[in-house]
């Protein structure tokens, strides 16, 4: 588990300035959840979504919005985010 992370403000910013108040809420509780797993989360919609506090209905709109938008992929059962990984190029562990 990661304690610290470097959080890129104006990156983050202008990357999620067109999300609509649902959608920035699932991108952030996500990223948040991969930066803690080091990597990606189990793809669990009602855990995910209880962390969003987000009704499960409203949650799979978030998230198919910000899989449609590429912030967010699914496979083989986990959430990813390329950005989120851990010592990406140019960062500093």
């Amino acid at each position: 588990m990661v304690a610290f992370y470097r959080h890129d403000i104006p990156g983050w910013m202008d990357g999620t300035e067109a999300l609509g108040h649902l959608e920035y809420r699932a991108y952030h509780v996500i990223c948040q959840l991969i930066h803690l797993n080091d990597g990606p989360i189990s793809f669990n919609e009602r855990g995910i979504a209880g962390r969003c506090n987000m009704r499960l209905d409203h949650f799979r709109r978030a998230l198919a919005a910000l899989v449609q938008g590429g912030k967010v992929r699914i496979a083989d059962g986990v959430v990813f985010n390329e950005r989120c990984v851990r010592g990406a190029p140019g960062e500093r562990p």
